[in-house]
């Protein structure tokens, strides 16, 4: 017949670090195991599973590109004197 092993406890999770990055290390800890069967497994210590942390998005208003007249390049003016940003998401 099939073994009788429950996973519980509260799981908790944390990144190597906080910065954005593809398959990033996770630490999982808090697990336990139980049944009648649990003493025949062994949890992994640490159990290192991998995630991936995405950047925020950001809105930007107030900066201001000015018009010009044909001067045969491709510079542009910014007036960035009002710029404010927010973060969303």
């Amino acid at each position: 017949g099939a073994d009788v092993v429950s996973l519980g406890g509260t799981g908790l999770a944390s990144f190597v670090d906080k910065n954005v990055g593809l398959n990033k290390s996770v630490l999982v800890t808090g697990h336990t195991l139980s049944g009648s069967d649990a003493a025949n497994y062994l949890l992994p210590s640490p159990l290192i599973l991998q995630a991936s942390i995405t950047a925020k998005g950001l809105s930007i208003s107030g900066l201001l590109i000015h018009d010009k007249v044909y001067d045969g390049s491709p510079s542009a003016t910014i007036d960035d004197s009002s710029v404010h940003g927010s973060l969303f998401g």
